[in-house]
């Protein structure tokens, strides 16, 4: 059964997903959050819906920015600036909650 999970991002991320320059969505590893399964739908600020493809699971956001392909995750911006950007915005102590990275289907 598909489940649909409605996620809220930055208002200047979302174009970047809308049009498939952004597949991975990276978040820290919240109960809500892993509650995604792949094939569940999520509905991005109830205007953009994908797939999910894959989920992978890691102990923290340094090492998932560092194994999975940062430019799918924020196009344009470097693996420190992005781990500095992260910290910045997700809520919660990465070390203890871990990190997911969810690859979207693309349009």
């Amino acid at each position: 059964m598909t489940v649909t999970h409605n996620w809220g991002v930055k208002g200047f991320v979302l174009p970047l997903i809308n049009n498939g320059g952004k597949d991975l969505e990276i978040r820290l590893g919240h109960p809500i959050f892993k509650k995604a399964k792949v094939g569940d739908l999520i509905v991005f600020n109830g205007k953009v819906t994908r797939k999910i493809v894959a989920i992978r699971a890691y102990p923290n956001l340094a090492s998932a920015i560092n194994s999975d392909d940062n430019q799918r995750i924020y196009p344009g911006v470097g693996k420190t600036e992005l781990l500095s950007l992260l910290k910045k915005v997700l809520r919660g102590n990465d070390e203890k909650l871990g990190a997911i990275i969810v690859e979207l289907q693309t349009p």
